[in-house]
């Protein structure tokens, strides 16, 4: 039993150290090697599909940066008397044209939703909160 105990407190002190010489890796990043690690694990993390459903607050998202390029179902998530357009913008639309993935007036209380694609620097607009579920596509049960 003492050597179950002391190879477990072992093993204990060796995850803890690594912990802390990671922690320290970590703060001794540049700010952009620190981002490029922070896209990697969203985008493994949409990838395993972890995160099923994310809030978003009425706001202005980009395509990789604050939400990972991927394949969602937009859908609405408002209260009732909340209304606005909802846009998605390719970062190859121009400036002065409408955007080309979406452009939409919508009342919460319609219960919106719609398939999307986001992918890296596409802007999506939304006027009030949706919810953003990750599509794997079909799914059979």
């Amino acid at each position: 039993m003492k050597k179950v105990f002391l190879m477990s407190l072992a093993l204990c002190l060796l995850l803890f150290s690594t912990l802390c010489a990671q922690a320290e890796t970590f703060s001794e990043c540049s700010d952009e090697a620190l981002l490029e690690q922070l896209d990697a694990l969203q985008a493994e993390i949409a990838a395993r599909h972890i995160e099923k459903t994310a809030s978003l607050a009425a706001g202005t998202y980009v395509g990789g940066r604050d939400i990972p390029a991927g394949d969602y179902i937009l859908a609405s998530a408002g209260a009732e008397g909340d209304a606005g357009i909802v846009s998605l913008r390719s970062v190859n639309d121009a400036e002065n044209d409408w955007p080309s993935k979406l452009y939409e007036f919508r009342r919460a209380q319609d219960g919106y939703s719609v398939y999307v694609t986001i992918e890296e620097g596409d802007t999506l607009i939304v006027p009030y909160p949706y919810t953003l579920t990750i599509s794997a596509g079909v799914m059979f049960e």
